[in-house]
């Protein structure tokens, strides 16, 4: 009858199913010396989990001034890196921009249709949205014949 009581606590144990009291019977049982043979494989286990509760750490951990030190340094040191990284970066790129005349068309003509196929393109994206308003109004309208009522 307890060899079976065992196989399901093992069971559940397994699936993680085991209650706080169910586990700590597996504990006892298995910490025990009557341990049956075909439950022999689960013991250091189960004997492993009792005794790592028991040790302790006694080595001292060093604590040194000298790192951290060295650790404020090193941040001193990267932070001036980057300040000069972005100082270098924003004035070569205003310095490229001045320069350059990028998207200017000399041509009227060209300019226009390009103009008109922009602002056709903007007023797709609007209308797209102005349709999504409508819905909303809808909703809204719907909403205040509910709750009104």
């Amino acid at each position: 009858m307890e060899l079976d009581k065992i196989n399901k606590l093992l069971e559940n144990y397994f699936e993680g199913t085991t209650s706080v009291e169910e586990e700590q019977a597996l504990k006892k049982y298995f910490n025990g010396f009557q341990v049956h043979e075909s439950l022999e494989s689960y013991k250091p286990l189960f004997v492993y989990i009792q005794q790592s509760k028991k040790e302790i750490f006694e080595k001292p951990l060093p604590f040194s001034t000298n790192n951290q030190k060295r650790i404020v340094w090193l941040s001193m040191v990267a932070s001036v890196v980057l300040i000069f990284g972005v100082g270098y970066y924003t004035f070569m790129n205003t310095n490229s921009s001045q320069t350059d005349n990028y998207g200017t068309i000399n041509d009227p003509k060209i300019a226009f249709i390009e103009t008109q196929k922009a602002l056709n393109l903007i007023s797709e994206h609007v209308n797209k949205g102005i349709e999504g308003m409508n819905y909303l109004q809808e909703y809204q309208q719907s909403k205040n014949i509910i709750f009104n009522n």
